[in-house]
């Protein structure tokens, strides 16, 4: 997704108008970026790129969301500024009130829970379904993690829903697929 905004943000730009994802992939002259790296995770991506080892960053705000306060803007939206807590925890912890500032913000969807239809009957998939959407297990927390938990991308307050395939329509947008 961020190599997909990157991409389409510089199209438009006779220098990078041939601009693709596997140019973005490698650094060096003449390149889009001077340097490459891989953070290992999004929050060792913010890392890099607060301690000055990286320009910029791609990180998922959900997975650092306990690390950061939103100190200006509106959240999740170009120029938010947030600022490291000065409590956070690892990586952060040598980090408590560096800032940085929101450039793009891109909605990547969770992936769906997919099934076989060609091995699950219509009942089946429709009982599974309707477990997964109750009201039962919106709150179950062996499944969704209680609020400010470590270790869990499912946090309280969340829930399975039943979407039809219109809803990844903003990924496929950014990706340039119809």
């Amino acid at each position: 997704m961020p190599a997909a905004a990157i991409v389409g943000q510089f199209k438009s730009d006779p220098k990078w108008k041939n601009l693709t994802f596997e140019d973005l992939q490698q650094g060096g002259e003449g390149h889009f970026f001077r340097q490459v790296m891989f953070g290992g995770s999004h929050q060792l991506s913010l890392v890099n790129a607060l301690t000055g080892r990286a320009d910029l960053a791609a990180v998922c705000d959900f997975l650092v969301t306990n690390y950061v306060k939103l100190v200006s803007g509106t959240d999740n939206t170009a120029g938010a500024v947030y600022e490291i807590k000065q409590d956070a925890a690892a990586p952060f912890t040598s980090l408590g009130g560096k800032q940085f500032v929101v450039i793009k913000s891109i909605p990547v969807l969770n992936p769906p829970v997919e099934v076989n239809s060609a091995y699950l009957s219509d009942k089946t998939m429709k009982e599974i379904s309707d477990v997964l959407t109750s009201d039962e297990v919106a709150p179950d927390p062996k499944i969704f993690a209680p609020a400010g938990a470590k270790g869990s991308d499912f946090q309280a307050l969340a829930r399975f829903v039943k979407v039809a395939d219109s809803w990844y329509y903003p990924m496929r947008k950014v990706l340039g697929i119809k």
